[in-house]
């Protein structure tokens, strides 16, 4: 069980805490441009876990937060509307009348299913969206937060959220996918803030993926 404070403490000094973040972020980068891409994603949560039982960090500190999820939807419910559905919805149907090229560039990107595959495709979901949630809400945005502010947290943790999803293609469909998935990455971040509830966070991230997909099969 882990135990102990999360934010800058005595026992650690604070710019050992901004090296070690700063180091993790660009080991990530730096692996997300090699053909191990598909392990850095898994740095960052080794990092996470690992220093959180070192330094005797409880599991409420980290963001795992159960007992209060019911409480952090209610107070999050327009946020996680607007991104897990509403968002979605404008970018998706906005794309295939104007842009279709830009739903080409998605759905290349996105494991959509078969008929056989949804329960693999849904649990897939389940589990990466909690993954990525921990790692740049629950980690990054916190522990930044930390030396520059809520804000600025929030707009890093984002950028580096949408860097983390690049794929090839046209450069401005590039760039303008990149840019959505920053966007709903500061949504989190503002859903994670109020109540640093990770679970909160996580059911607007998974809600937009589903409905995201499920939108791109009916389109």
């Amino acid at each position: 069980m882990l135990t102990s404070p999360s934010s800058p403490t005595s026992t650690t000094p604070a710019r050992n805490l901004l090296y070690e973040t700063l180091s993790i972020i660009a080991l990530m980068l730096i692996l997300a441009q090699t053909p191990l891409k598909g392990t850095a994603v898994l740095l960052p949560l080794v990092y996470f876990f690992g220093e959180a039982i070192v330094r005797h960090r409880t599991w409420a500190e980290l963001g795992f937060k159960p007992r209060e999820f019911l409480r952090a939807v209610q107070m999050n419910w327009f946020w996680i509307l607007l991104v897990g559905v509403v968002i979605q919805v404008i970018v998706i149907v906005g794309a295939q009348w104007q842009y279709p090229a830009f739903l080409d560039h998605v759905r290349s990107r996105l494991p959509l299913p078969g008929n056989l595959q949804w329960f693999a495709i849904i649990g897939a979901l389940f589990l990466s969206t909690l993954l990525e949630e921990v790692t740049f809400r629950a980690f990054f945005q916190e522990r930044l937060t930390w030396f520059v502010g809520t804000p600025t947290a929030i707009l890093v943790a984002a950028f580096l959220f949408g860097i983390m999803h690049l794929a090839s293609g046209a450069p401005f469909v590039v760039a303008l996918d990149v840019g959505l998935v920053i966007l709903d990455g500061i949504l989190y971040g503002i859903i994670y803030a109020r109540g640093k509830n990770i679970f909160a966070a996580w059911l607007a991230h998974f809600g937009a993926d589903v409905v995201g997909i499920l939108l791109l099969l009916w389109i």
